[in-house]
């Protein structure tokens, strides 16, 4: 499974992504927060969850998961329960 991981956004974007009301604020949406993330850190997803919810006008519902950044790996029956209940 690890050697079929690849980036979602080709080398060299700088990651900057324009999210307005109109074209995103009001599709409803759930984060899966994955606390041991080292890549992208617990602090720094709760913080683009706030910007998010800044400029929407629905409020992102927050899943946890004691997971590293790939639960799809670790964690994959929890992930797939967090997908059944938000469906």
């Amino acid at each position: 499974a690890l050697s079929m991981l690849a980036s979602d956004t080709p080398v060299g974007v700088d990651g900057r992504v324009e999210v307005t009301a109109d074209a995103f604020g009001a599709i409803p949406r759930t984060w899966v927060l994955c606390t041991q993330d080292r890549i992208m850190t617990p602090a720094l997803q709760r913080r683009l969850i706030g910007e998010l919810d800044q400029i929407s006008t629905l409020r992102t519902t927050v899943a946890e998961l004691t997971s590293s950044h790939s639960p799809f790996l670790s964690r994959p029956a929890e992930l797939a329960d967090v997908i059944a209940a938000v469906c």
